[in-house]
C-alpha cells in the first residue's frame, strides 16, 4: 500500500484546517497541496472563483464496484456540463469508505468561474441527473450532498476580504483530505484531480 505523508497540526501553510473528529485522524498533505495549488490557479485566472465541496453516494440498496470507473464517467459528465455553459472548472476527489457503508462514497472540491456561478441550487440539480444517469437509476435524489451557496472569493474586495474567504473555502476544503475513512485499494486511486 502506498504511503502518504500525514499531517497532525490545526493547520498547513498558516491555514486553518477543518477540525479533525477523532485524535489520530490526520490529513494527507498531497491532497492538502493539491487543494492549495488549484485554488491558486483558479483565483490566479480571474477575479472571481466559486468553490464548494460536494459529496457523492451510492444507493445502499446495491453493491457497487471499488473501482473509480463510474466516478470517472460522472467526472467527465460533469465537465462537460460546466464546458456547454462555459464555466471553467476544476476538480479534486476523494473516495472514502465508512465503517457502517457496503460502498464507497466521494467527495469534491469543485471549483468554478465566480463570475458565472453565484449559487450551487441548479448546478446541483443537474449534478443530481447526471449521477443517476452514470448509475442508470431512474433519480438520484439523497445521492448528492450540497448547500446551495459555496464560498466566492473575489479579489476585487479588499485584500483581507479575498484571504478570509480564501482560509475559509482551505479549511472546508481540507475536509476532503483527512486520513479517517480513507479507502486505499492496489491499483485504485483514492483520490484524483484537474491538471493544472
Amino acid at each position: 500500500m502506498r504511503k502518504f505523508n500525514v499531517l497532525y497540526d490545526s493547520s498547513y501553510m498558516g491555514k486553518q484546517l477543518v477540525t479533525r473528529t477523532s485524535p489520530n485522524q490526520g490529513f494527507n498533505r498531497e491532497i492538502l497541496d493539491r487543494i492549495g495549488l488549484l485554488i491558486k490557479n483558479m483565483t490566479s485566472k480571474r477575479a472571481r472563483t466559486y468553490g464548494i465541496v460536494i459529496g457523492v453516494n451510492f444507493p445502499e440498496n446495491k453493491q457497487y464496484p471499488w473501482n473509480n470507473n463510474l466516478m470517472n464517467v460522472f467526472i467527465e459528465k460533469l465537465k462537460k456540463y460546466f464546458k456547454y455553459k462555459k464555466i471553467d472548472c476544476k476538480y479534486l476527489w476523494v473516495m472514502e469508505k465508512s465503517k457502517s457503508s457496503k460502498n464507497i462514497h466521494y467527495h469534491i472540491l469543485l471549483l468554478l468561474n465566480g463570475y458565472h456561478v453565484k449559487s450551487f441550487y441548479n448546478h446541483g440539480k443537474t449534478a443530481l441527473k447526471i449521477w443517476a444517469k452514470t448509475l442508470n437509476i431512474n433519480g438520484a435524489g439523497g445521492l448528492i450532498h450540497y448547500e446551495d451557496q459555496g464560498i466566492l472569493l473575489d479579489s476585487s474586495k479588499p485584500l483581507e476580504d479575498f484571504m478570509n474567504a480564501n482560509d475559509k473555502l482551505f479549511k472546508w476544503a481540507s475536509y476532503i483530505a483527512k486520513i479517517r475513512d480513507r479507502f486505499y485499494m492496489p491499483g485504485v486511486r483514492c483520490f484524483d484531480s484537474s491538471q493544472i
